[in-house]
């Protein structure tokens, strides 16, 4: 009798290790891991049945979960503030991610200091502003030109690092249809393949030589339709230089601004004149969930966007930033980043131009 209450007893013992204490620490252990199980399902991920490719990226999941929340530490997120999370780049390491999709790479040459508002002003047919008007008294509180309907659609670069083309050809439909009260998507593939100056494709290139390239070579412009995105780096399918070539040709009058401590400016521009590009510092956007950043961004130049906007009106003043990853990053495709810090060094290389057609 006492040796079967001894067996009771060790079998009682043997349930409670392995259904009571062992799932609790798995519990823990293993509530990341699931986590990671859910976004290799929404993402499609094809490395589930690869333990060491599985291995390698839970890790960085994990490291992008850890440096998400310290971001967070800094930010009032009921303020309107940026939150940062698991995103679709959660699995890739910092480096990777930045080979991938930072490939905005300027020319020393690239940005001309200081402003030139009045020469970029001075030809806008249809567009003529009084002068008082450039005054800093008279900028709206609120431009969006996504209002009228001068923007196209957000499109996703993937791993072709063209974002410097696709901010340009962005920047450039929307001055056609300011122009031309038209709106049609240009050809970004066209000019991952042709661009020259330094440019090169999808490993990487610089919106003012791109600018420069197209004005001095007279290039006219496709519609996507004409030149469909492939979003790798072909041949290039169109000859230039014809003054009479169908398409959209970019004017002579074109400028890159460096507008760090003048950003009163830069909302001149996108007030009186329409959408510009700009060179920033996208590294943290790899956890970027939505808000106004604030923080946690430098200014160094690996990424380029377009600049449809800016918001005035509440307690944190904003820039409106289209990206190129798609609907599903950030806010539906877009941005918010607070003004005047030259916050993400959005204001050190900024692009406008108008366009002849």
């Amino acid at each position: 009798m006492a040796a079967t209450f001894k067996n009771v007893i060790c079998a009682l013992g043997l349930f409670s290790l392995c259904f009571l204490g062992i799932p609790i620490r798995v519990d823990k252990m293993d509530s990341m891991e699931q986590e990671f199980q859910q976004f290799i399902e929404k993402h499609n991920k094809t490395y589930g049945k690869d333990p060491v490719e599985y291995g390698k990226r839970l890790s960085y999941f994990k490291a992008s979960h850890s440096r998400a929340k310290e971001y967070n530490l800094k930010h009032n997120q009921n303020n309107g503030h940026a939150s940062f999370g698991i995103t679709k780049f959660s699995d890739l390491d910092a480096n990777e991610f930045q080979e991938m999709l930072l490939r905005h790479k300027p020319s020393p040459l690239s940005c001309m200091l200081g402003s030139k508002l009045n020469h970029i002003l001075k030809n806008r047919r249809k567009r003529e502003i009084p002068n008082a008007q450039l005054s800093f008294k008279s900028l709206p509180s609120y431009v969006d030109w996504r209002k009228k309907n001068v923007v196209t659609a957000v499109k996703n670069q993937h791993n072709c690092g063209a974002c410097w083309a696709f901010s340009t050809v962005q920047n450039i439909e929307s001055m056609h249809a300011i122009a031309k009260g038209e709106l049609k998507e240009l050809s970004t593939q066209q000019v991952i393949d042709c661009a020259r100056n330094g440019n090169k494709g999808c490993t990487g290139g610089d919106t003012c030589t791109a600018l420069t390239w197209m004005s001095a070579s007279n290039v006219s412009l496709l519609e996507e339709k004409q030149y469909p995105l492939t979003l790798k780096d072909q041949l290039c399918k169109t000859i230039f230089g014809g003054s009479t070539s169908p398409g959209v040709h970019v004017a002579s009058n074109f400028t890159c601004y460096n507008l760090v401590d003048n950003e009163e400016q830069l909302k001149t521009i996108l007030a009186f004149h329409g959408p510009v590009t700009a060179a920033v510092d996208a590294v943290t956007w790899q956890d970027y969930l939505g808000g106004i950043i604030q923080f946690h961004c430098r200014d160094r130049t690996n990424h380029a966007v377009q600049i449809v906007g800016y918001d005035t009106r509440g307690p944190i003043p904003y820039y409106i930033v289209r990206n190129s990853w798609g609907l599903d990053f950030g806010n539906r495709g877009y941005l918010q980043i607070a003004i005047g810090k030259n916050l993400c060094g959005i204001a050190r290389e900024v692009s406008a131009l108008d366009v002849v057609a």
